[in-house]
C-alpha cells in the first residue's frame, strides 16, 4: 500500500452497515468480550471505500481483543459534528503502553508490547493510519478514563447524495 498507495472504491454507505458487517467479521474472536455501538441515530451516509473501512474496524476490534482480559468491553462509538464524522473504538482495558508515544504505534512494525506472546507483527494502525488518510481523515490513539484505549477516527463528510421519497416517485 506504501509504494502503490490506497486505491479506493468509495460509494455512499451507512456507517451503521459497515460497523454491523465487522462486527459479523469477527465472529468467534471475541471471546468473553462484549461488544457495544454507539452510534448517532441521525448519522448521514458517509463516502468511503466499504471493505477497506470495515477493515480498519476490525484491525481496531482485533487489537482491543488481543490487549484486553476476557470480560472486557469495546466500544463502537459514532456522532457527526459538523462537517465530519467522528468515530471511537474504545475498551476497558489496560490501556497504551505508558512508556511510549501513542503516535509511534501507528508506524509500521511497531507493537504495543515489545516482547509479547500476543501474535502480530505491527503493521495492523499502520495500515488503519494509511486507510483512513487515503480518505481524507485521522485516526489518533490515547489513553481512555479511567482506563483503556481509545481510537479516534475523523472523516470529512461530503454532501452525500439527496435520496428522493419513494411516494414522488
Amino acid at each position: 500500500m506504501q509504494g502503490d498507495g490506497v486505491h479506493l472504491n468509495r460509494q455512499w454507505h451507512s456507517l451503521a452497515e459497515i460497523v454491523g458487517s465487522a462486527f459479523a467479521g469477527m465472529g468467534t474472536r471475541t471471546g468473553e468480550r462484549r461488544l457495544h455501538t454507539e452510534l448517532a441515530a441521525d448519522l448521514p451516509l458517509v463516502e468511503l471505500d466499504a471493505g477497506l473501512f470495515e477493515r480498519v474496524l476490525v484491525n481496531l476490534l482485533d487489537n482491543a481483543i488481543k490487549y484486553t482480559l476476557p470480560g472486557a468491553t469495546i466500544w463502537i462509538r459514532a456522532t457527526a459534528l459538523g462537517e465530519t464524522m467522528h468515530l471511537w473504538v474504545e475498551d476497558d482495558g489496560p490501556g497504551l503502553p505508558v512508556d511510549r508515544n501513542a503516535e509511534a504505534l501507528f508506524e509500521p512494525f511497531t507493537r504495543g508490547v515489545r516482547e509479547s506472546p500476543i501474535p502480530g507483527v505491527g503493521l495492523g494502525l499502520a495500515l488503519c493510519r494509511s486507510i483512513v488518510a487515503a480518505h481524507g481523515g485521522v485516526i489518533v490513539a490515547s489513553q481512555r478514563q479511567p482506563h483503556g484505549a481509545r481510537f479516534e477516527i475523523h472523516l470529512p463528510l461530503g454532501s452525500p447524495p439527496t435520496i428522493e421519497n419513494e411516494s414522488t416517485i
